[in-house]
């Protein structure tokens, strides 16, 4: 399997992340993988890019699934819209194109951007399914109204300025947060990854979410049985 160009190579640097995390060196963890650290030079580097295979490999000796690598990656990869130019632009740069198709074509997960005003500037077909709607002009203050967004016990309306989107356009990190959609199109569990959009200068710009139905991950006894109660 051939990983798109720019998910590969952003996947390298997440790999060097990781080892780094763990406070392993290059021979470290070419010991703990079997892998040359000569491979895992040129990986970090990105002048190789990892096999599937040995993407496996490196996940189990770093102490990640596979599908938290991918998912990091992934939210790495959305960090890096240029949001303004987006706005401004009805051509956006190779590079940008590739990071859009990504969404578009490659990633199984809901794909939103907004701006840090909260327009929404990207929302891909997967997060219309899950969510039910669309790119509405909502205010942040709105969103869960509109858009039927409820703590996971579905008792109460998520405060909507505590959202994963809203907090990731305030410039914070979010990893892993459960909502409930629940609304006349469907009505879905949601674990929600968000991360602020900022430039080289440090200057926040916007935010991004991934999310995907929490019913679809591996889980207690309890999860999946709360995740059938849904349906």
């Amino acid at each position: 399997m051939e990983f798109p160009e720019y998910f590969a190579a952003t996947c390298c640097s997440v790999l060097k992340e990781y080892r780094c995390a763990n406070s392993f060196s290059q021979e470290e963890l070419a010991k703990r993988s079997g892998l040359a650290r000569s491979y895992i030079c040129d990986v970090e580097r990105a002048a190789r890019h990892p096999s599937l295979r040995n993407l496996n490999i490196l996940s189990k000796a770093l102490n990640v699934s596979t599908s938290d690598l991918v998912h990091d990656t992934e939210l790495k990869m959305a960090s890096s819209l240029d949001i303004d130019l987006l706005l401004k632009s009805d051509t956006p740069t190779p590079l940008q194109m590739q990071i859009i198709n990504y969404f578009s074509d490659c990633s199984s997960d809901g794909f939103i951007v907004c701006n840090s005003e909260g327009k929404f500037v990207l929302f891909n077909s997967t997060a219309e399914r899950l969510t039910g709607l669309g790119i509405m002009e909502v205010s942040p203050d709105d969103w869960s109204e509109i858009y039927g967004i409820y703590t996971p016990n579905g008792e109460s309306l998520y405060p909507s300025r505590q959202l994963p989107l809203a907090r990731a356009i305030g410039g914070e990190k979010v990893d892993r947060a459960e909502v409930l959609v629940k609304n006349v199109k469907t009505t879905r569990l949601l674990k929600v990854s968000a991360r602020p959009v900022v430039d080289k200068a440090g200057k926040l710009h916007g935010g991004v979410i991934l999310f995907r139905d929490a019913c679809d991950a591996p889980q207690s006894l309890d999860k999946k049985e709360a995740c059938r109660s849904l349906s």
